[in-house]
């Protein structure tokens, strides 16, 4: 990929489209996931019902350029009996775009990456307008 910078943003306050998930406080989906380092059990959104769907908005980019990916960060854990899973989501226009990889939850708080290299609204590289009006998130998968 030659020489890269990596622009991290978090979840601005407010809800994004979807808000299936159920908020531990308040109703501010955004500000209880938006931490740089997770808070775990202190603030969060948590659901068990498989094809909810919880996405937030991000402030804009900041940057100009080519931008060769999107990865959305995940940090979760279980709390009921059953295997769950969870996928990441992408709203680059109207759309979820769901990644292609779910991950297992545990009892335990664990990280996983999704990877989007392309818009998965065009198929095409991603631009700065597409991933400053996009939302992401998470959805339950199993």
């Amino acid at each position: 990929l030659g020489e890269c910078r990596v622009v991290t943003l978090l979840p601005s306050d407010g809800n994004g489209s979807n808000t299936d998930f159920t908020p531990s406080s308040s109703t501010d989906h955004g500000a209880l996931v938006n931490e740089a380092a997770p808070n775990d059990d202190t603030d969060y959104v948590s659901s068990s019902t498989v094809n909810h769907v919880d996405t937030w908005n991000y402030p804009a980019l900041g940057y100009t350029g080519t931008i060769k990916g999107v990865q959305m960060s995940l940090s979760a854990k279980k709390t009921d009996s059953g295997t769950r899973a969870i996928a990441a989501v992408t709203r680059p226009a109207s759309t979820n775009r769901v990644h292609g990889t779910s991950h297992y939850l545990g009892t335990s708080y664990a990280y996983w990456m999704s990877i989007w290299e392309l818009n998965p609204e065009d198929s095409a590289a991603w631009e700065v307008a597409d991933v400053d009006g996009a939302e992401f998130g998470v959805k339950v998968t199993v």
